[in-house]
């Protein structure tokens, strides 16, 4: 779902912005056995000269231990062999997903409770001109949302 205050035409990369997102909700969806998995776009600032954006996506799966969170993004890192033989992968898709959002001047980072479910959130600094309606990605600091809970 995405907020309705959020402009309609943003230039950057929307291939990455969707393979970025699309990789989010897929390993939500494989560590979610039972409830839910959401996704949205928000509007955190909307200025003259610029928006700054907020994606996250949300499930109520197994969570991540928070001793394992700093490895999320660390190419080729899983949680423990048992993880890995049941639910497969290779370890690389939140490196990259990292990568392509480090790229495009946006940060990513991730909030969890162990059992209970993951929040994984996205920030981009959008500059460009409201009257045109033209805005390009830029950085902006991370500045994580408190602490969810279920």
């Amino acid at each position: 779902m995405v907020d309705p205050e959020v402009p309609s035409l943003l230039q950057g990369d929307p291939g990455r912005l969707r393979q970025i997102l699309t990789n989010l909700a897929s390993n939500t969806i494989k560590f979610t056995q039972a409830g839910e998995v959401s996704t949205m776009g928000s509007l955190i600032q909307k200025l003259e000269e610029r928006v700054k954006l907020r994606f996250e996506v949300s499930d109520t799966g197994i969570g991540i231990p928070e001793n394992r969170i700093d490895q999320l993004f660390k190419s080729f890192s899983q949680m423990d062999a048992s993880t890995t033989r049941q639910y497969g992968g290779t370890g690389l898709g939140l490196a990259i997903s990292k990568s392509l959002v480090e790229t495009m001047g946006g940060k990513i980072g991730v909030e969890s409770i162990d059992r209970r479910g993951s929040l994984a959130l996205l920030f981009f600094n959008i500059i460009g001109d409201i009257h045109k309606k033209i805005f390009s990605i830029h950085p902006i600091k991370f500045i994580p949302k408190p602490p969810f809970s279920y």
